[in-house]
Parts: structure tokens; sequence; C-alpha cells
């Protein structure tokens, strides 16, 4: 990797630290957030993904999984906030 790959790795780990520090704001709220759906999702406990899917259905809503959370990727939590949201509109 040359000198400007090097630059870049760098900035975008600056880049990754700020989002995750603005994200620090909101804790809690997405720490609820990642609970539930790890435990929908991680376990592999076929009865709550069947459950899942079942609400999704009677919501009219298409099943999807939703992303986990990644560390180095400054982005997934987002994803994961932006699918959680679709259903939480839908399941309140």
């Amino acid at each position: 990797m040359g000198v400007g790959g090097s630059n870049m790795v760098q900035m975008c780990h600056v880049y990754n630290l700020i989002v995750k520090d603005g994200i620090s704001q909101f804790g809690i709220s997405c720490e609820k957030i990642r609970l539930a759906c790890n435990w929908i999702f991680k376990a592999k406990i076929k009865a709550r993904i069947t459950e899942f899917k079942n609400r999704c259905k009677e919501c009219g809503l298409e099943y999807r999984k939703v992303p986990k959370e990644v560390c180095i990727r400054w982005n997934s939590l987002f994803e994961m906030l932006q699918v959680a949201y679709i259903y939480q509109e839908r399941y309140n």
C-alpha cells in the first residue's frame, strides 16, 4: 500500500471515531435496539425467528434480517437502525 492508501486508512479511522462519538450520545436507545436484534437473530432459535416472520406477515412487512453492527464499519449501526425503524413504525 502506498502513501496515499495509508492516509486513506487513517482518515477512515478518524471518521469512524467521530461517528462513534456522535452515536454515543444516543447510547441507551441504540443499545436497546442492538439487544433486541441480537435476541431475535443471534441465538439461532428457530421459534424466535419464526415468530418474527409471522409478525412481519401480520403487519404486511417483508421479512428481512436486521443487519448487525460491526465495530469496524461506521455505517453498520446506521443500517441496523434504518431497518429496525421500519419495523418499529409498523409494530407500534
